[in-house]
This record gives structure tokens, C-alpha cells and sequence, in this order.
């Protein structure tokens, strides 16, 4: 018996006494965005926005019958410094196993785990990896909170690898659209792993990534979040952010992938993207699917849905 459906309300959803406190870490919404969805349903959601409902109370279900067996859901710092919304969700498995940090998108304004998140947290954790999801500031943070948040995640993850059961060896980290370009920039040494003094991932796994900061196929609302509106015309901050101009050749292996047509992030960055990575001899996979979508749509072919699977495989091999 499902404890949630289409037609009951965001209000309703968030209010399971498990939630309580960690709303946040489900609840896309940042700095009062869109109010009338707190009692839409989530029907009339999915019509609005177009997103998945099916993917969306899977990932609620997970959430909610993990949270019946154990805490799910961690601070990342003391209360004191005030770094709010930030956070993440372990997913975590009985025995030993390696790890996956995922990254939700949401073009820095927003941290959509409902639908970059937790359903494919579920999928790793039934391949037999352990998986985090992150929670981290957005819009009005500007660089580089994100990376800061996401190197405390990765540090708080490998500091209780015992208790989680974690084979921390060649982690991957995996993200989606603004998400994508948080985990991007977190393979790139002085930006990421190495600036935070972290071990070097394994793999990253880009999907549908924001890679470029120029106007010219940047996806510039990201950027504008990202950066902020003075730092617009700052070509050097720019050029130190655009992920296409910032690879080198010990570069983690890279899964990345991107629909054809992609009306949200130009398909022109992860084109970038994969140019760098084949200049620069890092080891990729680059899967262009022949659909419409920003993300994989609901009637996308078996062997595209697949990805994630093909995916793990490549970070295995490396």
C-alpha cells in the first residue's frame, strides 16, 4: 500500500513525522519560489511543470521506508555557521560497499532531489553500491559555496566510512544539469578534491551538465546564479568556472551524457566538454541519445534508460 499518490499535496507529503526538520531535503523550492505548489497536488504538479510524478513518489516511497529503519538524513555543519539547507541523505548498504555521491541539479537556485536524486539513489543501492545524496547552497551563495559543500559531504562521507559500511576506495560522484557542473568542477584538482585536500574520484558521471560559462551556449541563468550578476563580465572568474577550459589530462574518467536536443542546458556543453576530455586522453564514455528532453523522456528506449547501469560498469573497469 503506497503512502503516497498523486493526489495528495506537497503540504501533505512533507508533513510525515520523519520529514520533520528536513523538508528541505525534498522540497526543490529555494528563497520562496513558486508558493502555490505547497498545496498543489501532485498531479497538477506534474501537468504544470512537466515533471515525472512516477519518478517522484518512487523517490518518496524510498525516502519514507528507509527512514522507518534508520536516520537518512545528516547535518553537514554545526548549526552556528549558519550554512543553511545544506545537508545529505545516506543511503547506505549491509555490507561493505563503494560509493556514489549524487548531485542534484536545480541551476543553482534550486536542489531538485525528488528527481535527480533519490530514484537513483534506490537503482545503486539494488546494483549493490551505497549512495549520498547532497543537499547545498544555492542562489544567493555564490561560488564557491557549492564546491565547499559538496568537498564537506565527500569528507563527512570518507570520515565514517566504518560506520557506513563504505569501500572508499575510487568513489564516484555523479551529477545533473547545474549539478553537473558542481560535480565537473569537482574533478578539476584546484577547484575541487585537491583544493579541499580529498582523494581523487574515481569517476564522474555528468548528465545533462551546465559545462560552459561563454554567453554563446552557456546556459547563462545558471551562470548568473552561480557567479552572481556583478561577476557577469569578470572574464577571468568566468574562464576559471567554464569546465571545457579547465581539463587536463589527469582528469577523473568521465560517463557523461546528454539528449540530443536538450531544451534546458545547449547540447553544445557537454559537446564542449567531450571535445576537452578526447584532447586531453582523459578516459570517457559520450552518449548523446537521439530524444528531446532535459533528461531522458518517460518513453525513452530500454537500452537509453539503461544508462545508469552502463555507467557503473565504466567506473568499475577503471
Amino acid at each position: 500500500m503506497p503512502h503516497f499518490t498523486e493526489r495528495m499535496t506537497f503540504r501533505q507529503m512533507f508533513a510525515q513525522p520523519c520529514f520533520q526538520g528536513w523538508e528541505y531535503m525534498l522540497d526543490y523550492r529555494r528563497n520562496g519560489m513558486d508558493p502555490w505548489v505547497e498545496d498543489a497536488t501532485m498531479a497538477r504538479f506534474g501537468q504544470e511543470t512537466g515533471w515525472p510524478v512516477a519518478r517522484m513518489l518512487e523517490s518518496l516511497e524510498f525516502v519514507y521506508a528507509c527512514c522507518q529503519q534508520r536516520q537518512v538524513f545528516y547535518p553537514l555543519y554545526p548549526e552556528s555557521e549558519g550554512k543553511a539547507l545544506t545537508g545529505i541523505a545516506a543511503f547506505p548498504l549491509e555490507k561493505e560497499a563503494p560509493f556514489v555521491m549524487i548531485v542534484p541539479g536545480g541551476g543553482y537556485k534550486a536542489v531538485c532531489s525528488l528527481i535527480d536524486g533519490y530514484s537513483y539513489a534506490k537503482q545503486l543501492n539494488a546494483m549493490g553500491y551505497a549512495a549520498f545524496v547532497l543537499s547545498y547552497r544555492v542562489e544567493p551563495s555564490r561560488q564557491p559555496a557549492p564546491q565547499e559543500d559538496l568537498a564537506a559531504a565527500i569528507r563527512f562521507v570518507l570520515d565514517r566510512a566504518e560506520q557506513f559500511r563504505l569501500d572508499p576506495r575510487g568513489y564516484a560522484v555523479m551529477g545533473f544539469s547545474a549539478g553537473g557542473h558542481l560535480t565537473g568542477s569537482f574533478g578539476v584538482a584546484d577547484l575541487g578534491y585537491a583544493a579541499y585536500d580529498l582523494p581523487k574520484p574515481g569517476c564522474m558521471i555528468l548528465c545533462y551538465p551546465v559545462v560552459t560559462t561563454e554567453r554563446q551556449g552557456g546556459h547563462m541563468s545558471s551562470v548568473e546564479a552561480f557567479l552572481g550578476e556583478a561577476q557577469l563580465e569578470n572574464t577571468e572568474l568566468r574562464n576559471r568556472w567554464s569546465l571545457e577550459k579547465r581539463i587536463t589530462p589527469d582528469y577523473p574518467p568521465t560517463f557523461l551524457w546528454q539528449c540530443e536536443t536538450d531544451p534546458g542546458v545547449p547540447t553544445v556543453n557537454s559537446r564542449l566538454l567531450r571535445h576537452a576530455l578526447e584532447e586531453n586522453g582523459v578516459a570517457h564514455v559520450y552518449e548523446l541519445p537521439p530524444y528531446v528532453g532535459h533528461g531522458l523522456p518517460e518513453n525513452a528506449a530500454p537500452e537509453h534508460e539503461a544508462w545508469l547501469s552502463r555507467a557503473v560498469a565504466f567506473w568499475q573497469q577503471r
